[in-house]
């Protein structure tokens, strides 16, 4: 339910940005090319342990073209269970996408920084980076970017031995991706997670 409200909101986002309709754009909307997604993360975005048809962003495509009049092409998916921020910033470079332009884009990356106990300041830097990155994919529109807020990994039974408090880090990093840029929307995920809806799999023991 709460992934079609968020898939019925962007499309409002996206039909602001076409315009009213008139007799000429009804034309050009039964011959237009079907609109593009890029979503950018790491294990939450790829769907580590679940099926290809379930991983959220195809999720989201499909909802999309059920429920709105938009019509979007698959998802273009560049993350990886592990990826940290500056190997998402690999892993695009791996992608040669630069200088294409996507209607949708959404990121979701630093819960492996977390992870990892990198620093808090190394994080905002590169995530900073990395948004104008997805601002850029979105032809520098950026009411057409999404930011997903890590979920709260710390409710899950793993963090019980641990010693970097990843509730703690958790709050910290939640409030860095929060967008200066008040265009840039942002979707907090903590509340769409919980230790019965946890995948554990040997590479990537969060989720």
């Amino acid at each position: 339910m709460k992934l079609l409200i968020i898939a019925l909101f962007m499309s409002g986002l996206l039909a602001c940005k076409m315009g009213a309709k008139s007799p000429e754009n009804e034309i050009q909307m039964t011959t237009k090319e079907p609109l593009t997604y890029l979503a950018l993360g790491d294990s939450y975005t790829i769907g580590e342990g679940v099926e290809e048809k379930d991983r959220y962003p195809n999720q989201l495509v499909d909802l999309l073209n059920e429920n709105t009049e938009n019509t979007y092409s698959k998802p273009k998916i560049i993350a990886k269970t592990g990826w940290t921020v500056d190997e998402l910033e690999a892993g695009i470079k791996n992608e040669f996408i630069e200088g294409q332009m996507y209607d949708l884009v959404t990121l979701s990356i630093g819960v492996n920084n977390q992870y990892r106990g990198r620093s808090v300041t190394e994080y905002k830097k590169e995530f900073e980076q990395m948004l104008l990155k997805a601002i850029g994919f979105a032809g520098n529109l950026p009411n057409h970017v999404w930011v997903l807020s890590i979920p709260d990994w710390g409710v899950t039974p793993l963090q019980v031995p641990m010693t970097r408090t990843p509730r703690k880090w958790h709050r910290k990093l939640t409030n860095l991706t929060r967008p200066k840029n008040k265009s840039v929307k942002n979707m907090a995920l903590t509340t769409l997670i919980s230790p019965k809806n946890t995948v554990k799999s040997e590479e990537n023991p969060r989720c």
